[in-house]
């Protein structure tokens, strides 16, 4: 772990500070205390970290829907575009908009300096029960984009949409989806869920058949049955296209990450001092009580005091392989940090 030089009162402070210097560099510390400071992540941060050689960090917090109305009051009078389209979604969620239903959480994402500006860069809705159809889905998105911009999304955007979910595999569903409001072209990013071989045969039907070479490994084979497809949309599939790779629960280990980091290392996919960094992150993390945001949750822990302490649990969540355009491969890891109940105090 590595200490900070800012005080340590929110979830998103205690993570940051809990990150080893492998994997984060002083200006991107500094810069996700900023960022946490300004968006909802009280009960969830992560942190995109490239595995290879060193480069841009990006940030997520969200909320769920029993934190909606906590985070529209906090938004309410925003007087800059993400501010305003976060309000309005809590609203919404709050009021069951019909096409929230069956969104289960909300992940924001802003990416860090040089690269980014610390600006909110897309606001994703996850999907986790394969019963929520995908059918309907892109009327239900271009509600949301209406929702959000005031702007309805353009025909070719739609018809690129239709082609996409057209692909998708017997058995696939929608994990999320995602409005990069804050990136070029304002894609729609579309995670599919389905066994691997599935995922890469809808690289054929994109006509993506160099990042489906890229990407077919031997290495990816322990992911095979819990694997992911992301890629974004504007008036066509974008060549850029990655594959969210996740442990199965009972490997969910520092043994298990660190054996399949170290064919990704043998590879030239990732650097051995930041592919052990990743795969020893896993933590039980004492809070501050000041990191309690829910008026609930703050009244219940009140009561546990002192004998109760608030915690969060940090570990490596997934990995990610992306296929570049220019044909090369970059290796992300993501690290969470999720509260947790209060648990007792050590006597």
């Amino acid at each position: 772990m590595s200490g900070g030089q800012f005080p340590l009162r929110t979830l998103n402070d205690v993570a940051v500070a809990a990150t080893p210097d492998a994997l984060l560099a002083p200006d991107d510390r500094a810069h996700l205390q900023k960022i946490g400071e300004r968006w909802p992540s009280h009960r969830l941060v992560a942190y995109e970290v490239r595995l290879g050689a060193p480069g841009q960090v990006d940030w997520s917090g969200g909320f769920g829907p029993h934190d909606a109305a906590m985070v529209a009051a906090a938004f309410a009078g925003a007087d800059d575009p993400a501010g305003r389209a976060i309000a309005t979604l809590a609203q919404a969620w709050q009021a069951g908009h019909p096409a929230l239903d069956g969104v289960t959480f909300v992940y924001l994402e802003a990416d860090l300096p040089p690269g980014g500006s610390g600006e909110l860069a897309g606001i994703y809705l996850e999907f986790p029960d394969r019963r929520v159809p995908h059918l309907g889905l892109v009327e239900r998105l271009s509600a949301l984009a209406h929702l959000l911009t005031g702007q309805p999304l353009p025909a070719a955007r739609l018809a690129a949409l239709e082609h996409s979910l057209a692909m998708l595999p017997p058995g696939a569903w929608i994990a999320f989806v995602g409005l990069m409001t804050g990136r070029p072209e304002s894609p729609i990013r579309l995670v599919a869920r389905a066994p691997l071989p599935e995922l890469f045969g809808m690289l054929e039907g994109f006509a993506l058949d160099a990042a489906r070479q890229a990407l077919d490994l031997p290495i990816l084979a322990p992911f095979a049955r819990l694997a992911r497809l992301a890629w974004d949309v504007t008036d066509r599939v974008a060549p850029r296209v990655g594959v969210e790779l996740f442990a199965p629960t009972f490997l969910q280990n520092p043994a298990f990450w660190r054996e399949t980091l170290q064919a990704f290392v043998d590879a030239g996919l990732a650097r051995a001092d930041r592919a052990e960094a990743f795969a020893a992150w896993r933590h039980l993390l004492p809070l501050p009580k000041e990191a309690i945001q829910h008026p609930g949750e703050r009244a219940v822990l009140a009561l546990l005091l002192p004998r109760y302490r608030p915690v969060a649990m940090a570990y490596p969540s997934h990995l990610k392989l992306s296929a570049l355009p220019d044909g090369s491969l970059e290796l992300k890891g993501y690290l969470f940090a999720t509260l947790e109940r209060a648990r007792p105090k050590a006597r």
